[in-house]
């Protein structure tokens, strides 16, 4: 929560400066507004979602500063989210905890699988760079 409230703060004092100076050169300023117009308007409910969404944290919590949420209330909601994702959290390890070799297992059988499916495409991609790059060479010399 003191994280997210760090990163609303930054939005909240700094964002417009930032914005307006270019400074995030690959967002256009006009995306921007837009996102935060979605903020005035679901703002809250991004805050409690944001928990559960990978990788959004400072940027919602960002464009919630740069929204101008009310403090109070968007902290509340942080932290009640982060309460919720721990609780999950921590009742998966408990309910899992007896059973971890298993798991292990299968998350291992999984690494295995996926990493070999990863390993063929690489391969896949590679025979076919090279297949190309042979046609284009013959037909060069046929033509040349």
């Amino acid at each position: 929560t003191f994280g997210f409230m760090t990163m609303y703060k930054v939005g909240d004092w700094f964002g417009d400066n930032i914005l307006e100076q270019g400074k995030i050169k690959f967002i256009p300023v006009s995306a921007v507004r837009k996102v935060e117009g979605w903020f005035r308007k679901y703002g809250y409910w991004i805050i409690v979602l944001n928990r559960f969404l990978s990788g959004t944290r400072a940027v919602v919590s960002f464009f919630a500063g740069l929204s101008n949420l009310n403090f109070p209330r968007t902290t509340i909601l942080c932290a009640l989210s982060a309460l919720t994702w721990n609780a999950i959290l921590v009742g998966t390890g408990f309910a899992v905890g007896k059973n971890w070799e298993r798991i292990g297992f299968y998350l291992s059988t999984y690494s295995q699988i996926v990493t070999g499916l990863l390993i063929l495409g690489v391969l896949a991609w590679l025979a076919r760079f090279y297949f190309k790059s042979e046609n284009r060479a013959e037909k060069k010399e046929n033509h040349g």
